[in-house]
């Protein structure tokens, strides 16, 4: 019987990025590709915020990144130096 899903039918597609990007590297020989700076909050009343960023400051491509519960830590790091990479600018707020 056939299916009436069409999407079922069509063949998978995959991107060339997972031939191209290595892996991770373990923490042990992991060094960030970032800077820590801290920036400013409008009105000056609150402490400023540490955040880490990394990639060209001066790309038209950016993302901010937010961290999971377990907090701020190497893999996150490393998550945002793979994807600064592929040449965003990529900065996380250390919100906590």
């Amino acid at each position: 019987m056939a299916s009436s899903n069409p999407a079922a039918a069509a063949p998978a597609v995959f991107g060339t990025q997972c031939c191209t990007i290595p892996p991770a590297k373990p923490l042990a020989e992991y060094v960030n590709a970032g800077v820590f700076i801290e920036l400013e909050v409008a009105g000056g009343e609150r402490p400023p915020v540490r955040c880490y960023s990394v990639g060209a400051g001066s790309s038209d491509k950016a993302v901010v990144v937010y961290y999971d519960i377990f907090g701020f830590h190497k893999n996150t790091e490393q998550t945002c130096d793979m994807i600064a990479s592929q040449g965003y600018w990529v900065i996380i707020p250390d919100i906590f």
